[in-house]
Formats: C-alpha cells, sequence, structure tokens
C-alpha cells in the first residue's frame, strides 16, 4: 500500500478521476496520486500496462527500455509511432504516453536493467517487469523486497501469457455476499424468509519471491498429485524464459520451424529434469507462442494494471471508522454507567434511612411520615429510571462489543497460529484499556 502523504487532489483532477473516486472512493484516489511506477520492458505488453496506469491517475510513471524499435513491435505495441523504427522505444512511446493523461509525468529511461544500482530501482513504489531474463527478474525481485516495495512482472509470447506479483505482505477488504433468513409475517417461509446481504471482510496474503516460485521442487509427493489435475501453463512459461536466457531474445516467428524443434528439445529436458508425466506438456502448447499477439497482451497488461491499482490503494478505512465509532460508543456508555451506579449506590443508601424514618414518624407525627413517604417514593421512582438508562444502555454497549468483536475475528483470521492468539489477546487489552489507536494499529499491520 502507498501512503497518500497528505496528496491533495485538485479539480480538474478530481473532475478526471471522478468515476474512479466513485467506485474506490477519495482516500484511494489519494494514495494512488501518490504512486510512482517503474515499467520495464516497453513492447506489446508494457505499452499496455503503462497505458492502463497512466490512464488510472498515477503521480509518475517510468518507462525503462534500452531496446530499439522493430518493424514486428508494431503489431501489438501501440504507442510507438510506425516513423521510429530503429529508436529506443522507450523515448518513441513518450509523447503518446503523455498524451493519455497530462496530469502524471511520464519519463524514460534508455539504460539497461544491469546498467542501473539497486539505488535507482528503490526509487519507485511499484515495478512492473517484462522481458528480462530470469536472473534479471529474480535481482529487481530481491531490491524490491529489502526496499519494502511491490514488484510484478510479466510477459506474452504469441497468444501465451503469464503474471507474477511479491506485494510481500498485503492486507486488502473483500466484499461477500450472504443470505440472511428473515421472517417479515406468518405467510413467509425457509423459501421466501431470506435477503442478501453484503458484508466487508479484512483478507491477508503473505507472498513468496519469484525465485522461490521458480525453484519449486515437483519431485515431492504432495506437488507430484497436483500435476494429475493441474495446469501445465506454470511449465510452458518456464521453457519459454529458458528460451530467452539462452539465446538473449524470444522466440522468431522468422524461424518458426527451427525454433519449435527447439523449444520441443527444450520441453523434454525439463520433462526429464523434473520427472514431469510423459504427454504433459503437449506440442501445440509450443506452436503458438511466436511474437506478441495484441489481444493476449490487452488482457495480461489489463490484469496487471489492475495488481498494481489494487496494491496502491489497498486500505481499511471503513473497518477502522466503524471501531472508532464504536469504542466511542463503548467509552460514553461506560462513563454514564459509572455515574448512574454511584447515584444508584448514593439513594439506595438514603432509601435505607428514610423507611425507618417514615415508620418512627407514625408514631407522633402523621404528616411528618406523610412526606417521609412522599420522599421515599421518588427515590424509588428516581431508581427506577436510573434502571432503565442502565438495561438501555448495557444493550448499547453489548451491540458495540458485539460489533467490534466481529471486526476484530476478522483481523485474526488474517494471522495463523500463536500470531492470531496474539492479535487476539492485544485487542482484548487494547478494549480493556480503551484504547482506540492501538486496536486501529492492530487492525492494519497485526502489531501486538
Amino acid at each position: 500500500m502507498v501512503e497518500n502523504n497528505e496528496v491533495e487532489l485538485s479539480e480538474a483532477e478530481a473532475e478526471q478521476y471522478d468515476r474512479q473516486i466513485r467506485l474506490w472512493g477519495l482516500e484511494s484516489q489519494k494514495r494512488l496520486r501518490a504512486s510512482k511506477v517503474l515499467i520495464i520492458g516497453m513492447s506489446g505488453l508494457g505499452a499496455e500496462i503503462a497505458k492502463n496506469i497512466i490512464l488510472s491517475g498515477v503521480k509518475s510513471v517510468c518507462l525503462l527500455d534500452s531496446e530499439k524499435l522493430k518493424e514486428t513491435d508494431l503489431y501489438s505495441q501501440f504507442l510507438a509511432p510506425p516513423d521510429k523504427i530503429g529508436e529506443n522505444r522507450a523515448e518513441t512511446s513518450l509523447q503518446r504516453a503523455r498524451a493519455l493523461n497530462p496530469m502524471v509525468d511520464v519519463t524514460a529511461e534508455t539504460k539497461a536493467v544491469d546498467d542501473l544500482p539497486d539505488s535507482y530501482f528503490a526509487t519507485f513504489d511499484i515495478i512492473c517487469a517484462t522481458g528480462l531474463k530470469q536472473e534479471q527478474l529474480e535481482r529487481v525481485n530481491n531490491i524490491c523486497r529489502d526496499n519494502n516495495k511491490k514488484f510484478l512482472c510479466g510477459d506474452v509470447w504469441g497468444t501465451f501469457g503469464y503474471m507474477f506479483a511479491d506485494l510481500i505482505d498485503h492486507e486488502y477488504s473483500e466484499e461477500i455476499v450472504q443470505h440472511k433468513a428473515v421472517k417479515r409475517g406468518p405467510d413467509d417461509n425457509e423459501a421466501n424468509a431470506r435477503e442478501t446481504v453484503s458484508i466487508t471482510v479484512k483478507r491477508r496474503a503473505i507472498y513468496v519471491p519469484l525465485q522461490n516460485a521458480l525453484s519449486v521442487d515437483w519431485t515431492k509427493p504432495e506437488l507430484r498429485s497436483r500435476l494429475r489435475r493441474g495446469d501445465p501453463s506454470y511449465f510452458v512459461m518456464k521453457i519459454l524464459s529458458r528460451f530467452r536466457d539462452e539465446y538473449n531474445r524470444n522466440p522468431d516467428p522468422a524461424q518458426r520451424k527451427t525454433e519449435t524443434e527447439i523449444l520441443l528439445r527444450m520441453r523434454d529436458e525439463l520433462v526429464k529434469e523434473l520427472s514431469l508425466p510423459a504427454g504433459f506438456i503437449k506440442d501445440a502448447l509450443l506452436t503458438d507462442v511466436f511474437g506478441i499477439v495484441s489481444g493476449a497482451a490487452a488482457v495480461v497488461g489489463g490484469v496487471i494494471a489492475q495488481e498494481v491499482v489494487k496494491a496502491s490503494i489497498a486500505r481499511f478505512p471503513e473497518a477502522e471508522d466503524k471501531i472508532r465509532v464504536e469504542m466511542n460508543v463503548v467509552s460514553e456508555v461506560g462513563d454514564t454507567r459509572y455515574r448512574l451506579a454511584a447515584e444508584t449506590a448514593e439513594k439506595a443508601q438514603l432509601l435505607t434511612a428514610l423507611l425507618p424514618a417514615a415508620q418512627d414518624a407514625a408514631s407522633y407525627d402523621l404528616k411528618e411520615m406523610l412526606q417521609r413517604y412522599k420522599d421515599v417514593i421518588l427515590l424509588n421512582e428516581e431508581l427506577l429510571a436510573g434502571c432503565h438508562v442502565r438495561r438501555a444502555t448495557q444493550e448499547q454497549t453489548l451491540t458495540s462489543l458485539k460489533n467490534l468483536h466481529t471486526i476484530l475475528q476478522q483481523a485474526a483470521r488474517l494471522r495463523v497460529g500463536k500470531y492470531s492468539k496474539m492479535v487476539v489477546n492485544a485487542c482484548r487489552k487494547a478494549v480493556s484499556d480503551n484504547n482506540t489507536e492501538a486496536l486501529v494499529k492492530i487492525l492494519q499491520a497485526g502489531d501486538t
């Protein structure tokens, strides 16, 4: 998540992003407006990612590419003009990229990834990498993890594409639709006495680095069982990545027959290396992986850009506001209950003294007796009124505590094992101490 750093939207920005603000709220748009994004590789996929992110309204986008624009790029790379063949792909994409949204600062970097220091990548909030070798992807991913930055990568070969996301430790909210039984009248039955309600559930996802995802040991028995019902796409991606690592390029459409044979040889080597089932990766999967099909780039680019936006704006303002409201109710009701308890004790003590006095007055002064009993009746009415108030505040307290319990249960479910118990214990202590900000902090980060 990217903090908004007190970013304020201008009137022009509020008008430009009006539909988005209606969708995910002003605070989310402010956080998005504070994001600095680096896009590596300006192929057709890179152009799709850049288009979507620039239109979303981030603070800045840097297009990084050291490659020259080729004729084959023009089939899917719509940001680079056809008359710029032979020039740098990032620089040729600048003019059209800037025209998409003048409110976003779009720049270009023409150096190769290997020529840039680690400190360069650490200046961005989110990095999207395409067209890199596995070693380069792992390096950038590790830099992001060391600096707590979000990392996404992906690629498209022909009609085949993939994406990977490492958001490290990411919290988000999800709306779940539930069916609730409601009895509106005597004619309602189980079939019609139900209504649909939406609840927001807080989730947490712990991501692994790319290196771990690519070095899975598929010889383990628990993973072997997945292969029987699994999809071979992961292994197709490994074959195509291996081709790029070995030849420093993607398969060439002009050499389709020769390079299909190379891909099939690499497939056979991978199957033997990982002891995969025979026929698991069929020949047909490696025949349409040449060039970049614009439709495939649009789909994968849209998914990656969507994840960038979600990573930038994820937060739980509704739950945080709810905690503050309910804790305020509990605090105010608690103060009221303490005051009423003190008043009740005082009046009960006075009532205890008035009853004997009224009984004693009956033997010598009827007027005095009547006055004493009037005082007793008045005190009794005040005690009954206080009892009704205490009952109402008790119900109000129980409702607020129940709402808090629901929110904090959701926070606890984001952790497992001892960490879940630690969150529960920390929440109980915060409620007991009437510490609202501690509760909000637990909700946001699980700090205990």
